[in-house]
């Protein structure tokens, strides 16, 4: 796997601020511009936090001339499986002024606290910092993650990260990825209703036409076809006085094909005990089915899209329509597999990259 590497100096060498992306999209050599927007608001966090280190430590309620404005993100180069980019300290901040000041440390100081809030989610910044969350990392998948690292200092952050420094400060609420089934539109008020995957309290979100469009997201559908859709939402939710949710603001909303694995699995990890014709039979822990999901996610997306089954033993049962025999039984507790095809019987790790790989190799991939 090769990463994308951004590199933020200020002027030298030797004060390297390395953030680096991993994941499956950042292979390729290349960088979704969708991941600009983080390095605008991480610049924009730095900046808000030097200037107050600035007027702290001068004394004064004002800033020199262009502190703010004769610095910003420069993008240096472009190179095989990174990008390089540069903060370019340059008039006031250039160097030590004429009081003896040097006009770097507030910059230093400010990105030391950026990567200590985003590792422990503690800094003296930390309601500024936070401001800024809804924007660095918006554009991550559920396998992706951005490492940092300055003089020493480390942190990673990825969708869970984010969402927990969110849900930590009240002015967010909780940031979360939700599945769903559109069981309810109302066209005259361009609206609808989310059923949840599996069920919570909330059982369903109101959302509007509206609420999808201000996050930059498109339908791709008229709302008069959205009845039953599958869904995929990705957004703030507060809490109302009655435990339920409501969604704040939406971030991402896709709409998902009725086989979707993350929906299906999510489905089945609804089931009872006694599901089946038997009524005996053990319902899949949901614990589990989550950790396969995670699994699924980082390492099987390629996988060509199964039916999912429920066993008899509390387990999932992979199939396709193929014109030789293959089936998979997942053992859910471990995330081993059984292999069954007509070249006989295999055991997989699924907690593993080849595992999946094993599967993807028998089944064929959706992949373009």
């Amino acid at each position: 796997m090769r990463d994308v590497v951004v590199y933020v100096s200020h002027s030298d060498d030797k004060n390297v601020l390395r953030i680096r992306y991993s994941g499956k999209r950042f292979d390729q050599h290349a960088v979704p511009l969708s991941v600009f927007s983080d390095l605008k608001s991480i610049n924009e966090a730095i900046l808000e936090a030097a200037s107050d280190i600035y007027k702290k430590t001068q004394g004064t309620s004002r800033l020199p001339h262009g502190f703010k404005d004769e610095q910003e993100l420069c993008l240096v180069s472009i190179s095989e499986g990174s990008v390089v980019m540069e903060i370019s300290p340059r008039y006031q901040i250039e160097g030590v002024d004429q009081d003896g000041y040097n006009a770097k440390r507030p910059l230093e100081e400010a990105t030391s606290d950026l990567i200590d809030f985003l590792d422990t989610g503690k800094s003296e910044y930390a309601r500024m910092f936070a401001g800024r969350l809804k924007t660095i990392g918006s554009a991550l998948k559920i396998d992706e993650r951005i490492e940092f690292s300055y003089r020493g200092r480390h942190a990673t952050y990825d969708l869970n990260r984010r969402r927990e420094l969110m849900s930590a400060d009240e002015t967010f609420g909780t940031h979360e990825s939700v599945y769903g089934q559109i069981t309810e539109v109302d066209i005259k008020k361009s609206s609808f209703k989310l059923t949840l995957v599996p069920e919570t309290k909330d059982k369903r979100l109101e959302l509007s036409v509206k609420d999808i469009n201000a996050s930059g997201c498109k339908l791709g559908v008229g709302i008069n076809e959205l009845l039953n859709q599958r869904v995929l939402l990705s957004g703030m939710f507060e809490e109302k006085n009655d435990g339920s949710r409501q969604v704040k603001a939406v971030e991402s909303f896709e709409l998902l094909e009725t086989r979707d694995v993350g929906f299906r699995l999510l489905e089945l990890a609804a089931l009872e005990p006694g599901w089946g014709e038997f009524r005996n039979e053990p319902a899949p822990e949901k614990d589990h089915i989550i950790k396969l999901l995670d699994l699924y996610n980082q390492y099987g997306q390629n996988l060509r899209t199964p039916y999912i089954f429920p066993t008899p033993d509390g387990n999932l049962e992979f199939e396709w329509d193929s014109e030789e025999f293959l089936i998979v039984d997942v053992e859910l507790s471990t995330c081993i597999a059984t292999i069954y095809s007509d070249e006989g019987e295999a055991k997989v790790d699924l907690n593993k990259a080849e595992g999946w790989n094993a599967i993807i190799t028998k089944a064929g991939t959706d992949a373009v």
